[in-house]
């Protein structure tokens, strides 16, 4: 009986899980996406894991670096691209609400 209400725990817990984990995503020319992960993996110092997907079905890992304007990653396979900043669909969990910069008060003499 614990053993099934684990399984069943894992269960839900997973999607919501997965959901968490991805940080933004793209669509790509192979008809699938671009997904950046928040997790680091086996990846060198800075950067984070992906995987790209095409129409069919295949996936490939790689990790990824965000410089001020473009993804750049490298695929596992030694596949090496740089991708605009523009377009992608960021994680709403990771979003951040900027608070406008309040002007200092103008001192009249």
């Amino acid at each position: 009986m614990k053993r099934i209400a684990l399984l069943l725990a894992i269960g839900v817990s997973t999607p919501a899980l997965a959901q968490s984990e991805w940080f933004a995503r793209t669509t790509n020319t192979a008809g699938g996406e671009i997904v950046l992960l928040v997790t680091r993996g086996q990846c060198p110092e800075k950067f984070r894991r992906m995987y790209a997907t095409s129409a069919e079905g295949l996936i490939e890992w790689g990790c990824y670096l965000v410089s001020s304007s473009h993804v750049h990653a490298v695929y596992d396979i030694g596949m090496e691209r740089a991708y605009p900043q523009q377009g992608w669909v960021i994680n709403p969990a990771y979003q951040t609400q900027q608070q406008p910069r309040q002007r200092k008060p103008e001192v009249q003499l």
